[in-house]
């Protein structure tokens, strides 16, 4: 995936990092570094640097173990994780399956559970050294910092696991899920609200860590309402597959068929849907109005389909009994729509009207 990093598994569960992920150890680095500089005067600068540089993996390494808490529980629970993604913002766990209201609280819970308990053996560890030194220091900032990171999440709103965890908990007391889930998701923005007016507060005392609330409440705001859309989306198509919203096709479209016979096989304009096109005996491309159009007519006798076919690629192909949810989530293809197969079959194709009119 473009600008991601793939760092092996755990537990059978892909773990890969977005490119931002350097921003999150550049600024952290960074800040540990300015400490040690006033608390440990005596360390060199190398010192403070190379200490700073073990803080900035530290913390990516503090963030995956958050995230790989959820997954432990997740996958004892029944549930299928995707991947753990890793940005500059934390980390996301791509849980699927739907897991009862206990278990959402439980999954939810076990992210910011292994946050806390970092947290306070960090503490303890960081006693033990002292504060005169480099290493108890950094020690100190990573219990600080996993502290954070848990009592952050414990807050009860989208997309925080507290947030999840209260969609548990109101859908276990009798509340709809998809009203749970707008609930959950209001009560982040608000925060983001909050916290965002915290900032201007701090800014017109001329406190600069106004800064850092303003853009962490922007970005809660933000992410709130996007991961509560995916949310709604996830429980309004709940149990639909790709099948149920493909289009039937017939056969392939062989690549060596001219555009003229294309077009008195298919029609032309409106009547000419997007259709897969298969070269030696494979699925590569699809063709649709757009590409015709991308010729003179005096040509189309001479060119053949696979000419100006666009070219598929995996993000263009889905199984015909994969959820509608994968499909929404998934990055877009180079074609711009989606080949359905099944048994290494085409079967149906899906057009960005399809998918604009589910939304709809």
């Amino acid at each position: 995936m473009s600008g991601a990093v793939r760092f092996g598994r755990a537990s059978g569960v892909p773990v890969v990092a977005d490119a931002s992920v350097m921003v999150l150890m550049f600024t952290f680095g960074t800040a540990v570094f300015l400490y040690l500089r006033q608390v440990v005067p005596s360390a060199s600068a190398d010192a403070a640097g190379i200490a700073a540089l073990a803080a900035s993996v530290s913390i990516v390494v503090s963030v995956f173990l958050h995230e790989y808490g959820h997954v432990v529980v997740a996958t004892r629970r029944g549930l299928t994780v995707r991947e753990i993604r890793l940005s500059m913002f934390g980390g996301y766990s791509a849980i699927t399956g739907e897991p009862t209201p206990k278990t959402e609280l439980v999954v939810a819970a076990a992210g910011p559970l292994v946050s806390l308990s970092v947290a306070a053996a960090s503490a303890v560890f960081a006693s033990a050294l002292g504060s005169g030194n480099t290493f108890g220091a950094v020690v100190r900032t990573l219990a600080i910092a996993n502290l954070a990171i848990g009592v952050v999440n414990l807050l009860p709103g989208f997309p925080l696991d507290g947030g999840r965890a209260l969609r548990g908990f109101l859908s276990h007391r009798g509340m709809g899920r998809e009203r749970a889930t707008e609930f959950a998701t209001t009560v982040g923005r608000t925060l983001g609200f909050v916290a965002v007016g915290i900032g201007l507060v701090l800014l017109a005392a001329n406190e600069s860590s106004g800064l850092f609330w303003i853009v962490g409440g922007w970005v809660l705001s933000s992410t709130a309402r996007s991961a509560g859309t995916r949310e709604a989306l996830r429980v309004a198509f709940d149990g639909m597959t790709v099948s149920d919203l493909m289009r039937e096709t017939r056969d392939a479209v062989p690549g060596t068929t001219s555009i003229t016979d294309l077009l008195s096989l298919y029609g032309s304009g409106a009547r000419l849907r997007s259709l897969p096109v298969q070269v030696t005996g494979r699925v590569v491309g699809v063709i649709g109005q757009r590409e015709v159009d991308s010729i003179s007519p005096s040509r189309w006798p001479m060119v053949r389909v696979s000419a100006i076919m666009s070219k598929i690629g995996p993000a263009d192909v889905f199984e015909a009994d994969a959820s509608v949810e994968s499909l929404l989530f998934h990055p877009s293809g180079t074609s711009g729509r989606v080949i359905v197969v099944r048994d290494n079959t085409a079967v149906g194709i899906i057009e960005g009207k399809d998918l604009s009119r589910l939304l709809a």
